[in-house]
């Protein structure tokens, strides 16, 4: 029987959908059956309508985090406006939506950034302030309005700190966890880099081995022209090997969030590879003020690592432009060299085969990070690899 197990976003707005359900029922109960009216006045039954029908869609139509487009922020404010005031105009601590309102605040404490959740605290502790603190306020007659004096200003502040704390509490409880689910995957990352390192390794000593037998029948036999012929042959295996050791040993030396930053890893890596190389290797930087995960940091080296290795090995190159771009929503990453180009319908054709890994491998790194990544060429006109990348939480 197959299983059904929710990621850890389906959690979360598992959590939200009856957290706003839950909320919307305290509201029924507070204002139908606790209120101190003798009757419920016809607008609360609309409002509790609406408001019913709009927590419905919510539930129904999850917060698109992930997109992070300007959709996803209207959608946001408007969320943010409804529940602002629905405190504001039914009472301020004395509204039966005073729970109600907390769900912006979760949601983008959730899912958002640490300023975008405060800023979301602050408009809706500020809009039941205003309706405790400005004379003639408009409340609507849904439940009793208390004014201010007394032990509602306590409240008023427990409130206002409540709403701060639950803007905050989701990155105070997961600051450590993420931290080590990082750390964990930086050092799987790494552990898989020292066994690639090991297999490339082994397989490269195990031509050279064949290499030097072929060698020394050629000396017995006396034929010293195939025999100087071979170690050619073993010469450029063994600088191959070399260049692919230093950079692969270069990687596990890495660290982004210790050292100049990522950029400048980036841009250090790029310099060093056309130094080891030979080849002419620029980097150009539109905008470097992406806040990228340590993983996501270290995979997009080893991408660019991938990419460059198979310029140096494949494209009988002389230049190679790596580019980077970045928005608020995406990251871009681009190689392009001016080598000799090949035909990707053949070239998938293999991979399919599993005759090439490399473009694999380096297309689940890209899924991994829940990106896209494409290639273009053309023989004798160079190759042009890009993979996009969503600035989230991973």
């Amino acid at each position: 029987m197959p299983s059904w197990k929710l990621s850890s976003s389906g959690k979360i707005r598992l959590f939200l959908s009856g957290f706003r359900a839950f909320s919307f029922v305290i509201a029924v109960v507070q204002i139908i059956i606790l209120s101190s009216l003798p009757t419920v006045p016809p607008h609360a039954s609309l409002l509790l309508g609406l408001v019913g029908a709009y927590t419905i869609a919510k539930i129904v139509f999850p917060f698109r985090w992930y997109q992070r487009d300007v959709l996803t922020y209207l959608v946001l404010g408007a969320d943010v406006t409804i529940c602002a005031s629905l405190v504001f105009f039914t009472g301020g601590l004395s509204s039966g939506f005073l729970l109600y309102s907390l769900n912006p605040i979760l949601t983008t404490g959730l899912f958002l950034h640490r300023k975008a959740a405060l800023a979301t605290a602050g408009v809706v502790s500020g809009s039941v302030a205003a309706a405790q603190l400005i004379p003639g306020s408009m409340n609507l007659p849904i439940t009793p309005v208390t004014t201010l004096p007394g032990g509602y200003l306590s409240t008023l502040i427990i409130y206002i700190i409540l709403c701060f704390l639950a803007a905050l509490l989701p990155f105070i409880i997961n600051a450590n966890t993420y931290r080590q689910i990082e750390e964990k995957a930086t050092i799987d990352e790494r552990s898989r880099l020292a066994r690639e390192m090991h297999d490339n390794l082994a397989q490269g000593l195990g031509y050279l081995k064949l290499k030097t037998k072929l060698v020394k029948d050629w000396l017995l036999s006396e034929n010293t022209r195939q025999a100087v012929a071979e170690l050619g042959d073993m010469k450029l295996i063994v600088n191959d090997m070399y260049a692919d050791i230093r950079e692969s040993l270069g990687l596990l030396r890495v660290k982004t969030l210790d050292g100049p930053g990522f950029i400048a890893t980036l841009t250090d890596y790029v310099h060093q590879f056309s130094q080891r190389s030979g080849l002419k290797a620029e980097i150009f930087v539109v905008d470097g003020q992406a806040k990228l995960s340590t993983l996501a940091e270290l995979h997009i080296l080893r991408l660019v690592q991938e990419a460059l290795t198979n310029v140096r090995k494949h494209a009988d190159a002389s230049k190679v432009e790596v580019r980077f771009e970045a928005d608020r929503t995406w990251t871009e990453v681009s190689i392009r060299d001016n080598g000799q180009g090949f035909d990707p319908a053949v070239y998938l054709g293999k991979e399919e085969g599993g005759e090439h890994l490399g473009l694999k491998v380096m297309r689940e790194r890209v899924d991994l990070l829940g990106g896209n990544m494409s290639i273009s060429s053309n023989r004798e006109q160079g190759t042009r690899l890009s993979f996009r990348i969503p600035l989230r939480g991973i």
